[in-house]
């Protein structure tokens, strides 16, 4: 009899056993599937041209990002999961601050900016930070980002996600040697107030719009004072998704204080800007 109950024992004992074995295999392939769904999901939306903030591959960088010769360094810092919004860049979603009285309107005179060139004539870098290079022909230049500590965009070379034919450089977001593009707003600020601005507006055809948004006044201007004209969709070398081209017109008699390109997503993607023109 004792002999038997051993033997049933080791039985059950070896029946709980497979079966532990077989729920640790039953978890273990349930984990690695959620990870392969994950990857692919993150593929697939790389492909399309989204730049999450983590991407750390730009094939737009080219060299570590060293800013214009004579220009003051910029300095970045890696951004952490327990990083909290700035008040500081919530500015770039809400109004202007008015140190003193408005501009008159239609103050400056006709500009067109390809970004290849500064005001002064010289030629543009790639990758460059950039702020007040057209501030004399009424173009100031910020970017805002939770992720990066610059608040400066950059010009880039950006053949590889312009049209064919196109110009070879564009304005983008800010850049870091470590992250590569970062995912933020681009400001374009406007101290003469004009009443008339254009650009083309490049980014992934995956989105159903472009945010821009208007400032007048220090009030956001009605969205149907931003008229998109469309340039046509293209697919990116490398098989890498496909880019929409967007002509952006705004018209706002009262005068343009300023237009945000909020590239935050979800998910984070890239804008770029391109043959800007100011009319008074």
């Amino acid at each position: 009899m004792a002999a038997a109950r051993d033997r049933e024992g080791l039985r059950h004992a070896l029946r709980s056993r497979k079966e532990r074995a077989g729920i640790g295999l039953a978890r273990a392939g349930a984990l690695a599937s959620l990870i392969l769904s994950g990857s692919l999901g993150y593929r697939t939306l790389h492909l399309s041209g989204l730049e999450p903030r983590w991407d750390r591959s730009s094939r737009m960088a080219g060299i570590a990002p060293a800013g214009r010769a004579g220009g003051r360094p910029v300095t970045f810092r890696r951004a952490s999961s327990t990083d909290q919004p700035d008040p500081t860049i919530l500015s770039a979603l809400g109004p202007p601050p008015r140190a003193g009285p408005v501009a008159p309107v239609g103050a400056t005179s006709r500009a067109t900016i390809d970004f290849e060139t500064f005001a002064d004539g010289t030629p543009a870098c790639t990758p460059c930070d950039v702020s007040d290079e057209w501030s004399r022909v009424g173009l100031e230049l910020s970017f805002r980002s939770w992720s990066a500590d610059s608040r400066r965009p950059y010009v880039l070379d950006a053949r590889e996600y312009l049209p064919p034919g196109r110009s070879r450089r564009a304005l983008g977001p800010s850049l870091t040697a470590e992250r590569g593009l970062e995912v933020g707003v681009i400001r374009l600020d406007f101290p003469g107030r004009p009443c008339r601005v254009s650009f083309s507006l490049f980014g992934p055809d995956i989105l159903g719009s472009f945010d821009v948004t208007v400032w007048s006044d220090g009030r956001i201007v009605d969205p149907v004072r931003v008229a998109r004209g469309a340039g046509g969709v293209y697919s990116l070398v490398a098989g890498r998704g496909s880019f929409r081209e967007e002509r952006i017109v705004v018209d706002v008699p009262a005068g343009i204080d300023r237009i945000a390109l909020d590239g935050w997503g979800p998910p984070g993607h890239m804008l770029l800007v391109d043959d800007l023109v100011i009319e008074p």
